[in-house]
């Protein structure tokens, strides 16, 4: 009969205090491991191939979740799985969510490949929490807002807004830490989380899909929120990111040959 790895016995081991409270708990059966109630859980194993995959179980059905061939990922989904429910705030400026040919998305750092889901949905919510420890997971957020984490929007961000005044005066939803861009359209904001700026377009709150640009410099967001209200939000070719001094401090579809003339400054790069 087949049994778990040993490393990830070992892995489960060291969190099953935090996991195992009420109906939660963990059960072997196998080579898999599960963690949850006799309803829903969260399946692991390690595969043939060394490749650890995640499922999901609810009501008697199973089906694939994630993979990784590093260990370290699925620890971190685990610890965000059992420390709390709270929606992070999806990482687009150090997580690109690249979708293959056959519907998985691959969620890649600098390139490298993290982990694969079974869709956009679930590796938008991995990139809100990949950079960060297992022991910061299982710490208390310092701000939990009712959609996503984010924090409270700051006093750049307010100063920004200011300057845009002549042009639009923009709404601050203190409740979600968000600015909205169009009233019409609920899942138009901009955010701002470790000091990078980041305009949605899109509808869902939960996990939002790419923002049209992620930027570290005030001016970017400004300029690009200025053709944005002026009817094209992206006039002019993409260019992908947009660098200063070697420095990239941009990137996105808003990334245009437009808003490079705006800006006089700054060079593209696909």
């Amino acid at each position: 009969m087949q049994t778990p790895d040993p490393q990830l016995t070992a892995l489960v081991d060291r969190y099953r205090h935090l996991v195992e409270h009420g109906a939660t708990v963990v059960v072997e059966q196998g080579r898999e491991i599960h963690l949850g109630d006799i309803e829903a859980r969260t399946v692991v194993f390690r595969r043939d191939d060394g490749i650890h995959q995640v499922d999901r179980f609810d009501r008697g059905h199973q089906w694939f979740e994630m993979e990784a061939r590093d260990l370290a990922e699925v620890e971190l989904l685990i610890a965000d799985r059992f420390s709390s429910s709270v929606h992070r705030h999806p990482d687009a400026w150090r997580f690109d969510c690249v979708q293959r040919a056959n519907g998985r998305v691959e969620v890649r750092q600098d390139g490298r490949l993290r982990a694969t889901f079974s869709n956009l949905h679930g590796a938008r919510a991995f990139s809100g929490f990949a950079a960060l420890t297992p022991a910061e997971l299982w710490a208390t957020p310092p701000q939990a807002g009712r959609a996503m984490w984010v924090p409270p929007v700051d006093d750049g961000t307010r100063a920004l807004l200011d300057r845009l005044r002549d042009v639009r005066d923009l709404a601050v939803d203190e409740d979600r830490c968000q600015v909205h861009l169009d009233e019409h359209r609920m899942g138009a904001c901009l955010t701002r989380v470790g000091g990078v700026w980041h305009v949605w377009e899109g509808n869902d709150y939960s996990v939002p899909g790419p923002p049209t640009l992620m930027t570290t410099a005030a001016d970017v967001v400004e300029h690009h929120l200025r053709l944005r209200f002026a009817g094209d939000p992206a006039p002019g070719e993409p260019v992908g990111e947009l660098v200063r001094d070697g420095v990239v401090v941009a990137r996105g579809a808003g990334v245009t040959t437009g808003l490079l003339h705006a800006l006089g400054d700054g060079v593209g790069r696909v």
